[in-house]
């Protein structure tokens, strides 16, 4: 190390010292009765209600921390964070906000909106710095937002546990749980924000994780390990809230997102992914059940011209409820409705799309004027029952452009394409067929697998043929199956999401747990 990098390490060091020696602990607890009350300074004399809180006393490094008495506390209202707190400005100066950690305090933090109050919190300016956290002293996830279900049309797009229509920068949001709300989390103008080890089910309005307008490259904002479920009502042509949604630079593994027929208060329809920017990765998650489509990259009204870098990889996307059958559900889709021209570094390899038969596996379709696709990859993708034969083929892309024209800027290859009971094997581009350089077809052999189950283990099974050892060596973009098992440096790769080898079930989808409510 040079000097001039040690001086600056150094100097690091002193100013993240100099911010932790000066860290204060702060409390709210309602039940507290001591003779110094609302002082905030520990637990017999803490802040007595959210709206007590003195925010011009909490400075950088401060934890604020929420009793969950001793088994749980309920807290009601909107927590309304005011702009005068934005003293943290990097890392080292971090502001936390934390359920209890001592005994006596450590039970549920439970936020109930009673269905009438629009936030758990409002962050009512720009936040920059700060750590929202669940995480209980032994791991659970301690923080739960109830009944933030908002009947009126003009606020079903908003409501929730923690949002903020300001932009966000280093939020972090963990171990929090959410129920029966019309949307989960919302950040606007994510920069270096990450939501994770959060539980969101129960969702009615616009969506459980919504990262609008997020800004940066790859890996700027992150979104995982978390667990989402969406309602969709049949009566509304599926219609129902979004998972995960975002801008520029989201990266969103690890997820489980699953739907089922319910009630809704929003107007749109359902996708799990809902991606309107670039530097995008997907990768790891299990989808199941969606109104409309898995992953759906959709620019929108935003300007831009050119769309590039989205890795989408070691993903599963299945239905394993019948109903879903009736909806116009897709694997992955860019349908572009902006002013797109030229879109280019799309890779979407190694996902395995499971009972899907009514629109494409992968569909790119640009309902402008002609757009140019370079360097896009389709590869090593399993695909059983999906798509409509002579309707829409299991992989579809068009371009806009005169027949043919665009096929020099997609490869793809190296894809099993299984029909099953009711799907299709074709692959067209700008209207024309396009055969793979290295085919791949036959009835893939699971662990465990029958149409629309939902026990079903999509890993290979070990006596596979059809897709063990039969894709390309992708190692040169990434090295991991969707178990994070390690893929081969050398020699060729499984087909799918999973390779095999892989010991661990794959985990069911989450169950929504709570009871289906009356509407408000």
């Amino acid at each position: 190390m040079n000097r001039r990098s040690l001086t600056r390490a150094c100097g690091c060091l002193v100013a993240l010292a100099v911010a932790k020696a000066h860290a204060a602990n702060w409390y709210v607890d309602p039940a507290a009765a001591g003779s110094s009350l609302n002082t905030g300074t520990n637990w017999d004399n803490a802040w007595t209600n959210l709206t007590a809180v003195d925010w011009n006393r909490i400075d950088n490094g401060d934890t604020l921390f929420l009793s969950g008495g001793e088994t749980s506390r309920l807290y009601y209202g909107q927590w309304n964070i005011p702009s005068v707190w934005k003293k943290a400005t990097n890392e080292a100066s971090r502001i936390y906000v934390r359920v209890g950690q001592d005994p006596g305090h450590e039970g549920l933090v439970v936020f109930d909106g009673q269905n009438r109050t629009t936030n758990g919190i409002w962050l009512t300016g720009n936040r920059s710095w700060t750590t929202f956290s669940g995480r209980g002293p032994r791991g659970s996830a301690n923080w739960h937002f109830v009944n933030y279900v908002i009947t009126d049309l003009v606020s079903s797009v908003q409501g929730g546990a923690i949002a903020s229509a300001n932009p966000n920068t280093g939020i972090t949001i963990e171990y929090l749980v959410v129920s029966n709300a019309n949307n989960g989390i919302t950040l606007n103008g994510a920069q270096s924000c990450i939501v994770r080890h959060c539980r969101v089910e129960g969702v009615r309005g616009d969506h459980a994780i919504g990262l609008g307008a997020s800004q940066g490259l790859y890996d700027a904002n992150l979104v995982h390990d978390n667990a989402i479920g969406l309602y969709a009502d049949p009566a509304r042509s599926w219609y129902g809230p979004d998972g995960i949604q975002g801008a520029n630079g989201v990266s969103a593994y690890r997820n489980r997102i699953s739907g089922q027929p319910g009630w809704i208060m929003g107007q749109q329809h359902q996708d799990a992914f809902q991606i309107s920017g670039s530097y995008v990765k997907i990768f790891n998650n299990d989808v199941v059940n969606s109104g409309h489509s898995m992953i759906y990259v959709d620019p929108g009204a935003v300007t831009p011209t050119v769309w590039s870098d989205y890795q989408v990889f070691n993903n599963v996307c299945r239905i394993t409820n019948g109903e879903y059958y009736r909806t116009w559900c897709r694997g992955v889709g860019f349908v572009p409705w902006s002013r797109c021209l030229v879109v280019s570094n799309f890779y979407v390899v190694n996902n395995t799309f499971v009972d899907l038969p009514k629109l494409s596996a992968v569909e790119f379709w640009p309902f402008n004027a002609a757009v140019v696709f370079t360097n896009i990859y389709i590869m090593n993708n399993l695909m059983l029952n999906c798509g409509v034969p002579k309707w829409n083929p299991v992989i579809w892309c068009k371009t806009n452009s005169a027949a043919g024209y665009g096929q020099a800027g997609f490869v793809v290859d190296y894809n099993l394409l299984c029909r099953g009971t009711r799907g299709d094997d074709q692959i067209v581009i700008d209207g024309q067929p396009l055969a793979q350089a290295h085919p791949r077809s036959g009835q893939p052999s699971f662990v465990r697998y029958a149409e629309t189950n939902a026990l079903n283990d999509l890993h290979l099974a070990i006596f596979d043929t059809a897709a063990r050892s039969q894709g390309a060596n992708l190692s040169h973009w990434f090295r991991f199956d969707a178990d994070d098992k390690p893929r081969p440096a050398t020699g060729p790769w499984d087909i799918g999401a999973y390779q095999t080898g892989a010991e661990t079930a794959m985990p069911a989808p989450p169950v929504i747990a709570a009871v289906e409510p009356r509407k408000p």
